[in-house]
């Protein structure tokens, strides 16, 4: 999975080692140490990004991303948005159980939609 910030050059990658950070576009690429293996990964915005391990736990950090997760909306991710509302990050998980929201930056989830 890759994610890329608003301003093009930082890139986030999930994969089997680990996240891994590029500042330069994916020109060149290292670890971020840390961090926890995460399965999904975005941009809340130009300074914050958003992770999901394997076992759906989510965690909201600034860049960079020593993200530690904490919260759990549900079981193993497919897919997570982010974005800035009213002073706090809305994260929306995709997951094996459905559709889970949070509106307070990953502290409690709602599910929208049950698979």
């Amino acid at each position: 999975m890759l994610a890329a910030a608003p301003d093009g050059d930082t890139v986030l990658a999930t994969t089997q080692q680990g996240l891994l950070r590029s500042t330069d576009a994916g020109a060149s690429w290292g670890p971020v140490d840390g961090a926890p293996l995460l399965q999904v990964v975005a941009w809340a915005d130009a300074a914050t990004s958003v992770g999901v391990d394997p076992a759906g736990t989510v965690g909201a950090a600034p860049t960079p991303p020593d993200v530690a997760p904490d919260r759990r909306p549900r079981r193993c991710p497919h897919a997570v948005a982010a974005a800035p509302v009213d002073g706090a990050i809305r994260v929306a998980v995709v997951t094996d159980a459905g559709l889970a929201e949070s509106a307070d930056s990953g502290e409690t989830f709602t599910t929208l939609l049950a698979s």
